[in-house]
């Protein structure tokens, strides 16, 4: 049986390389080395565990893989919340009380409209004119993030 080290040694410029390839367009220089990093370390760590099914170089290329995968996926969920905080400040813009659009009418309007629709809607958009986050309705009312962003969206529709 091989050492790790020969192994490693063997493969390790032709896994960068691959990730430096395949990747290069979502991660920076310093993420992918940072995956490379992390697949080395977890490769040594679980050594033990390679069944010399395949070749150390696919495992290892795979371990790297599936590392860069996980940094593209926390990228994009940074992305994801930074989105839907933007998408809640322009809702907030579409129906917020402190516009100086709106008149006092206007507002007895909007307080109608709102308390026309069922309870499930009203509720949160009730709290996002009060400056609540998603998170922090979807807490309150033990939701998903998710059905709240919904239950916004389709009672402003309903109101527009």
């Amino acid at each position: 049986m091989n050492s790790f080290g020969s192994r490693y040694d063997g493969c390790k410029e032709l896994v960068f390389n691959y990730l430096l390839g395949h990747y290069s367009s979502g991660l920076d220089c310093h993420e992918i080395e940072d995956a490379f990093q992390t697949a080395s370390s977890k490769a040594f760590t679980n050594y033990s565990t390679f069944r010399e099914e395949s070749e150390f170089s696919t495992w290892f290329t795979t371990i790297a893989r599936n590392e860069a995968l996980m940094l593209l996926r926390k990228k994009s969920t940074g992305i994801r919340s930074i989105t839907d905080e933007l998408e809640q400040d322009l809702a907030l813009e579409i129906l917020v009380l402190d516009s100086p659009l709106f008149e006092q009418d206007d507002y007895e309007i909007l307080n109608d409209l709102i308390a026309s629709l069922d309870d499930k809607y009203s509720s949160v958009i009730s709290r996002v004119l009060e400056g609540y986050s998603y998170k922090q309705i979807s807490d309150e009312f033990d939701l998903p993030v998710n059905t709240v962003k919904t239950r916004f969206h389709r009672g402003k529709k309903k109101i527009l």
